[in-house]
C-alpha cells in the first residue's frame, strides 16, 4: 500500500518544480520522485513525444546518454503498443527487454 502522505509531499514538491522551472528540467525529478514512491521499483524512463518521434529525456537504472541515441516514429510506437493517448507500462525483467530493444535499433 503507497504511504499517503509521502506520495502527497512527493506531488506537491514536483508541483512546486513544475510551476518554478521549465518542463524539460523537471523529468528526472519526477522519474526519480515516481520510483521512490512505487513499492518495488528500481528503474524507469521517459519518453517525450517531440514532433513526430519519441525521445528518451529522463532514465534511472539504465544509460541515458545511450538511450538518446533511440527515437521512435510514432507509427512505430502505434505497431508495437497500438494508437493510445496515454500509456503506463510495467515490465518485469526490464533489462532484457531494453536490451533486445537496442539491439533491434
Amino acid at each position: 500500500m503507497y504511504d499517503s502522505k509521502r506520495l502527497l509531499q512527493t506531488v506537491l514538491n514536483l508541483t512546486e518544480k513544475l510551476l518554478g522551472e521549465n518542463v524539460e528540467n523537471v523529468y528526472q525529478d519526477i522519474l526519480q520522485s515516481a520510483i521512490e514512491v512505487v513499492p518495488g521499483a528500481q528503474a524507469g524512463s521517459v519518453l517525450v513525444r517531440e514532433r513526430d518521434r519519441f525521445k528518451y529525456v529522463a532514465a534511472v537504472g539504465f544509460d541515458l546518454e545511450g538511450l538518446r541515441t533511440i527515437s521512435f516514429s510514432v507509427k512505430e510506437q502505434e505497431m508495437c503498443l497500438g494508437e493510445k493517448d496515454f500509456l503506463i507500462r510495467v515490465v518485469d525483467g526490464i533489462s532484457s527487454s531494453v536490451e533486445t530493444l537496442i539491439k533491434d535499433e
